[in-house]
C-alpha cells in the first residue's frame, strides 16, 4: 500500500537514486539534492532527459564546478 499524507502540507524527499522517481509517482513534492546538484552542474537539464547524473567527489565541491563534465547540448 502506498503511504499516505496531507495533502495540504509539502513533502521534501531525499532517498537517494530514487529523488526523481520519488517526484513523478508524487510520493515528494521536493526532493533535496545535496552533493549531487553540487557533482552535476547541469542537474536539471540531466532531470529532464533521464541522463546518468556525476558521481560526487568531495575533495573538488570547494573548487569549482569546473571540475565535473557537462553534458553537450544543442539548445542555444
Amino acid at each position: 500500500m502506498a503511504p499516505t499524507r496531507d495533502s495540504s502540507t509539502a513533502l521534501i524527499g531525499d532517498r537517494g537514486g530514487t529523488r526523481f522517481a520519488d517526484l513523478d509517482s508524487r510520493l515528494a513534492d521536493a526532493v533535496s539534492a545535496g552533493a549531487t546538484a553540487l557533482a552535476t552542474p547541469d542537474l536539471p537539464h540531466r532531470a529532464r532527459t533521464g541522463a546518468p547524473l556525476n558521481e560526487p567527489d568531495p575533495p573538488t565541491f570547494h573548487g569549482g564546478y569546473t571540475d565535473y563534465r557537462i553534458l553537450p547540448t544543442t539548445e542555444s
